[in-house]
């Protein structure tokens, strides 16, 4: 069984009221409504993605037997933003849902908490400027979840 990683490096931040679980989801299924798939590391493939032009957001399965990443085999709790012309080019996103810390689901680090929303420095960027950077992304994010609502 895996272990809760150790909150060493890298640091974490509660972002819940900067992004609800309402909104959280509705992008995962943004993403997942989307032909997009993206393949970012060799742990996971066909990552759900949704491409803005500027940046990409992807996820990642909760659970390490989803490799494939299907919806019908497990949800996603890790969400990635990702700017290759940003000086930060990854934003990571992790939703701990009721019962995951029990369940010891994928990305979790020692110290999170049930029904919570963070914000992950996994590249040791500084989590103050991660989190002052991610509402521009946010905004875009939310903007375009308006939109497709409207469609």
């Amino acid at each position: 069984m895996k272990n809760i990683k150790e909150n060493q490096s890298p640091k974490f931040v509660e972002i819940t009221e900067m992004l609800s679980f309402y909104d959280f989801e509705k992008i995962k299924h943004m993403a997942l409504d989307s032909d997009c798939s993206f393949i970012f590391r060799s742990i996971d493939s066909n990552n759900p993605c949704y491409d803005f032009g500027n940046f990409k957001i992807y996820f990642g399965a909760d659970d390490s037997r989803n490799i494939n990443n299907d919806p019908n085999i497990s949800d996603f709790n890790e969400l990635t933003i990702y700017d290759t012309n940003s000086r930060i080019q990854y934003y990571k996103i992790i939703i701990v849902r009721k019962g995951d810390i029990a369940a010891r689901k994928n990305w979790l680090w020692n110290g999170m908490e049930d029904n919570k929303i963070y914000l992950v420095d996994t590249y040791e960027k500084g989590i103050d400027k991660l989190v002052k950077g991610l509402p521009l992304y946010l905004d875009i994010i939310k903007k375009s979840l308006a939109v497709n609502k409207k469609e």
